[in-house]
């Protein structure tokens, strides 16, 4: 074998061994808005989806914080990274920030200037299931999902794995002030009858009176 050969061969291999280990420490930035693990040569996996990621809530308010539980469909299936994001109904935008609760197995990502918009593995140690906490913004956004990638080796992953819609709920004042409103028609029409009843009971008196007399 030439030298040349032997050259490429080593080079080649070195390549194939910083491939497999790429991104061990957790996604890059760039997935962000890709949601893929920029694996060279990979593309996510047809498959049915063997994760799911689901919320504690059907619903959110903006002073309600969102338990959020990546795990496999059986339990069991374990995956080695990750990436978790909120996005609105139509997926465009990511919202809402993160608070890591295991830190040893998940850290904040920072995505468009925001820290902590999304959350990703520390390491590519084999996981079961993963929990965060996700702190809705101060203005409204409407319903969201949670999104997710998840690789289950350098070769296998599913990209958007979704939650079903949680719901934005706001504090309703509709039914108080209707009810305020009618109380106060009840009461008004009460003091109304007690008035006319009192009218009438003194010119009834009167009348009686004047009969007597």
């Amino acid at each position: 074998m030439s030298g040349l050969g032997t050259c490429l061969k080593i080079v080649g291999l070195f390549c194939c061994l910083c491939f497999v280990h790429a991104y061990p420490t957790g996604a890059p930035p760039e997935a962000c808005q890709t949601r893929t693990p920029q694996h060279n040569g990979t593309t996510a996996s047809t498959r049915s989806k063997p994760y799911t990621v689901t919320a504690n809530s059907t619903y959110y308010t903006a002073t309600e914080n969102v338990l959020v539980t990546l795990k496999g469909v059986l339990g069991s299936t374990k995956f080695k990274g990750f990436l978790i994001q909120m996005r609105t109904a139509d997926l465009q935008q990511i919202v809402g920030t993160f608070t890591v609760i295991t830190t040893a197995e998940t850290q904040l990502l920072q995505c468009n200037n925001v820290s902590g918009a999304a959350i990703t593995h520390t390491s590519n140690d084999s996981k079961t299931d993963i929990q965060a906490i996700w702190t809705p913004p101060s203005q409204p956004v409407g319903n969201v999902i949670i999104t997710a990638t998840v690789v289950q080796d350098f070769q296998t992953f599913w990209n958007n794995i979704v939650s079903t819609s949680i719901q934005q709920s706001t504090p309703s004042t509709t039914t108080t002030v209707a009810t305020t409103k009618t109380t106060r028609a009840t009461s008004s029409s009460s003091a109304m009858t007690a008035g006319y009843a009192g009218l009438i009971g003194t010119m009834f008196a009167l009348y009686i009176m004047n009969i007597l007399n």
